[in-house]
């Protein structure tokens, strides 16, 4: 017996048999609580499906170019009732996770010291905990973003954003009074002091005018190759979709989009404009195509100074798939990867419980790890639907979790064995 176990017991040795019998007892106790929640769960049925639903329909309106969201479908009588159960079932296995954790312990502790037997108590708390945090990061993470890239990927519609500039509005001057005739000594040496000036100030024109010279050069070498860019993306049916301008007339600014009619096909959907960052109630009028191009035109009445204007011209889908999705399929996916992640933000009370067993050490875990990496790809196709986006999405804290096991192993038992 090793110095630290002296003075200490285990409780009293139990045969085969009554071992199973305590499986047994402990195995009912845990079905009985889980059977509880099940009934608990089945009385708010409805509104744990809303819960569950509500991260999908989140991502579809944040996708560009889908129709509005409908409701989920079902294609038998008995599949609603069917997905209730499995509801009411996974959500029964969550409210009686403390419980199934105690009678795990429970089971485990004849066999422990009475001092290993004290930490029953945060085994059970911090592994509740643990396994309700896992799949709350899989509803608030995982989710919105699995989703948004899975409706986009298979039905999105395409977004263009466009900016332009216009300078604020400078009311004309006044002429100036005509002087008088005769000029005193003073006005005179005015007079003259204005005159240098003017010379210089002419050779400050002059400067002035040839840089604008060469920035319109310049600009002309652009727009030319833009024309280049934009002749090739005709021609190979790529490139933007249309031209965004805004032109101020006194105190208005005229908006104007130039859509490519040959190029894109399907007109805008949506039309957003904002000016410094604000979106503007603004509608488009639009004419009829010519040539191949369409104009929608609007005015910004009464601008208040000048600014940044931004247009964000969404599109349907073109040559996509019509989202169509039923609750069976929906609920089986969703409630699969939140009691996948649950499960799997347990690896630190197990990697802890055999480090402080003596079964592993921290040098074992770090050598490990670069295997551990391929295993976590195995455990996310095993416990994900068959998909790469969230088999990597559960492989990644996984990966983390493990090392950071590995470092808490160290921190609370590798350095009581150096000393």
């Amino acid at each position: 017996m090793s110095p630290e176990r002296k003075g200490e017991s285990r409780k009293g040795s139990m045969t085969f048999i009554e071992h199973l019998e305590e499986l047994r007892s402990r195995l009912l106790k845990s079905v009985v609580a889980i059977f509880a929640g099940m009934i608990v769960c089945w009385v708010f049925r409805e509104d744990i499906r809303l819960f569950l639903e509500a991260p999908l329909y989140e991502a579809w309106r944040a996708v560009p170019g889908l129709p509005p969201p409908s409701p989920l479908s079902f294609t038998s009588l008995i599949e609603p009732f069917m997905a209730y159960l499995k509801i009411a079932g996974i959500g029964g296995l969550f409210l009686a996770a403390p419980v199934v954790f105690y009678h795990l312990w429970r089971f485990i502790a004849p066999g422990l010291y009475r001092s290993e037997q004290r930490i029953a108590l945060p085994f059970v708390v911090v592994s509740s905990l643990l396994f309700v945090v896992g799949s709350i990061g899989a509803y608030r993470y995982v989710f919105p973003v699995g989703f948004t890239y899975f409706l986009e990927f298979a039905a999105g519609g395409s977004v263009e954003n466009h900016e332009a500039d216009v300078r604020a509005f400078v009311p004309p001057k006044k002429p100036a009074p005509a002087k008088k005739a005769g000029a005193t000594a003073a006005e005179k040496k005015t007079a003259a002091k204005r005159a240098a000036q003017g010379m210089n100030r002419a050779r400050w024109k002059a400067k002035i005018a040839q840089q604008q010279a060469q920035r319109a050069a310049a600009e002309s070498r652009d727009a030319s190759a833009g024309k280049l860019i934009r002749w090739l993306a005709d021609r190979m049916g790529s490139g933007p979709c249309g031209e965004f301008s805004a032109k101020r007339q006194k105190s208005d600014v005229y908006l104007r989009y130039l859509f490519f009619a040959d190029r894109c096909g399907e007109p805008p959907a949506e039309m957003i404009v904002s000016r410094n960052g604000r979106p503007l109630d603004i509608s488009f009028t639009w004419g009829l195509p010519s040539g191949g191009r369409q104009v929608f035109a609007a005015v910004d009445a009464n601008a208040p100074r000048a600014g940044q204007y931004s247009l964000r011209v969404v599109r349907p889908a073109v040559n996509k798939l019509a989202p169509m999705l039923m609750v069976k399929d929906y609920l089986d996916f969703a409630l699969k990867l939140l009691l996948a992640f649950g499960v799997v933000f347990e690896l630190p009370i197990l990697i802890l419980f055999l480090a402080w067993a003596g079964i592993v050490d921290h040098r074992q875990l770090f050598s490990f790890g670069r295997w551990f990496i391929v295993l976590s790809l195995v455990i996310g196709a095993i416990l994900t639907p068959p998909d790469v986006f969230t088999q990597v999405m559960l492989a990644v804290p996984l990966i983390l979790l493990y090392y950071v096991s590995a470092l808490l192993a160290y921190l609370f038992f590798g350095r009581k064995k150096k000393a």
